[in-house]
This record gives C-alpha cells, sequence and structure tokens, in this order.
C-alpha cells in the first residue's frame, strides 16, 4: 500500500517518514537514513521526520548528531 501511495503521491513528505520508520523497525539504517534524508529535504519543518532522524542517529550510536534533530523536534512539539 506504502508503494502504490509513493507512486501517485512522490511529493508527501510523511511517506518518506513512514518508510523510514519501517526500515528502523526492521534495523536496516543505511535506508532508514537516506529515506528521512529524503522527507527532510521535502519538509524540513516536520517535528516527526527530526524526531526520526534523531532516533535513526541514536540507534547508529551517533550521539551528538542525533541531539540536534531531537532538540529540533522537542521545539516543534
Amino acid at each position: 500500500m506504502l508503494q502504490e501511495s509513493i507512486a501517485s503521491y512522490n511529493s508527501d513528505y510523511r511517506l518518506y517518514e513512514e518508510m523510514a520508520d519501517i526500515f528502523l523497525y526492521r534495523g536496516e539504517l543505511t535506508k532508514a537514513v537516506k529515506a528521512i534524508d529524503f522527507a527532510l529535504g521535502l519538509n524540513d519543518q516536520s517535528a516527526t521526520g527530526n524526531y526520526l532522524k534523531g532516533f535513526i542517529l541514536l540507534s547508529g550510536d551517533k550521539v551528538q548528531e542525533a541531539l540536534s534533530y531531537l532538540e529540533t523536534s522537542n521545539k516543534m512539539m
């Protein structure tokens, strides 16, 4: 269903956030980073996108990098 939605609505950053979340759940961090970077390229003001980027970075033990994204998300919420 997600693939069909992306084919029709490829500029909707929320679909790429969802993909990043799925890749994160599956432990595919490289794919998760690519998906969330694309989502943030479409909308860098997404609190969810910034949170996911931070969480993905934390999962890869990149704590210092993660903090700025998590702080940005926290300020937006």
